[in-house]
């Protein structure tokens, strides 16, 4: 696929808000009440999870979560197309986790997601040309083949510098099976306490 309207690419970069999870039942499981409900769910969360496809302010991408207690990460691919078979450019984020209090947000937990690793990879020749001309990374960009953004950041895909941004604050639920993380702001912003989202999302994950 070749994306010829620079204005639409524009946009699908631009529009891309790296998220989180979840569902609307009652309250986070703890299967003991003898066991702190912040362990339990950190345990009941290992394992991978993935989104359905999921439309952006414009294009399409999916999630696909690996969580390993302590360590998690993130595949957020942009799609093309709107059953996600047609991957533009890959965002591969990981880090340590910690899972805190209950909070005023119904059914949810407050969590910290640390960044050890971000990488961008793009799959097409626009991408690779747009990643380019924005100054992220600091090597030329070539399709297929991952590049860090950690140090440097890359403002059109919502990522900070890690000096900047150590960790996203965020929400996490995880009801009937559904595993729902907190709204992400448009500037994807989450780097300290008071930018901690006050809703969860409107999507969920599934377990795989």
């Amino acid at each position: 696929m070749h994306i010829t309207n620079s204005k639409t690419l524009q946009a699908l970069i631009f529009g891309i808000v790296i998220p989180a999870c979840g569902s609307n039942s009652s309250k986070p499981a703890t299967p003991d009440a003898h066991v702190d409900p912040a362990i339990a769910l950190a345990q009941d969360m290992s394992g991978r999870w993935s989104s359905s496809c999921l439309p952006q302010t414009s294009g399409f991408a999916k999630l696909d979560f690996q969580i390993d207690t302590p360590s998690w990460q993130l595949d957020y691919v942009v799609h093309g197309n709107a059953d996600c078979t047609f991957p533009l450019a890959t965002v591969a984020i990981e880090g340590p986790f910690e899972i805190g209090d209950a909070s005023a947000v119904p059914n949810a937990y407050e969590a910290v997601f640390g960044f050890r690793s971000k990488t961008i990879t793009p799959h097409v020749e626009d991408l690779r040309d747009t990643l380019q001309a924005m100054s992220c990374g600091s090597e030329d960009w070539v399709v297929g083949e991952s590049q860090s953004v950690l140090e440097s950041g890359c403002a059109g895909f919502g990522q900070y510098p890690v000096g900047d941004c150590a960790s996203d604050y965020d929400l996490v639920s995880l009801q009937n099976g559904q595993l729902q993380f907190g709204a992400r702001p448009q500037d994807n912003n989450m780097c300290t306490p008071d930018k901690r989202p006050t809703a969860l999302a409107d999507f969920t994950l599934t377990r795989q």
